[in-house]
C-alpha cells in the first residue's frame, strides 16, 4: 500500500513531523507515516505494549483519516486486509530489533567483562 509509510525519524523530520510525533497524516496526497522508532520509544516511555500501540495507531491513521469517504466497502475491506498483513511484518520487524539490541548489550557486557 503506497499510502501506508513507514519512515526513520530523519525523514519525518524533512516532512515537518517534527518532535516526538509519532504519526501523521498527509490530506492533500492521501499518506499516513508513521515513525517506528519514535513509536518504540513512546511505547516504553508510557509503559504500553508496542505491537498493540503501533496497530491502534495504524487502524487510527487509516480508517479515521486516509479512509474516510475514500474508499468503497470492498476498496475498505481490501485495505484493511493489507494493513494487516503489513502489521504482521511491523510486529515481526520490532521484535527482530528488539532481540538485536539485547544481543548487542549482552556482547558489550561479555566483551567489557573480558577487558
Amino acid at each position: 500500500l503506497k499510502f501506508i509509510n513507514m519512515i526513520s525519524s530523519s525523514e519525518a523530520n524533512s516532512l515537518g513531523i517534527e518532535g516526538d510525533s509519532i504519526a501523521s497524516y498527509a490530506s492533500g496526497d492521501v499518506k499516513v507515516y508513521f515513525v517506528p522508532e519514535r513509536i518504540a520509544k513512546f511505547a516504553k516511555a508510557q509503559n504500553k505494549n508496542v505491537d498493540k500501540l503501533t496497530r491502534s495507531l495504524i487502524m487510527h491513521e487509516v480508517g479515521v483519516h486516509a479512509g474516510k469517504n475514500i474508499f468503497s466497502g470492498q476498496e475498505f475491506d481490501y485495505t484493511i486486509k493489507k494493513t494487516q498483513h503489513l502489521l504482521t511484518h511491523l510486529t515481526l520487524l520490532l521484535k527482530l530489533t528488539q532481540t538485536l539490541r539485547y544481543l548487542k548489550e549482552s556482547l558489550m557486557k561479555k566483551f567489557l567483562l573480558m577487558s
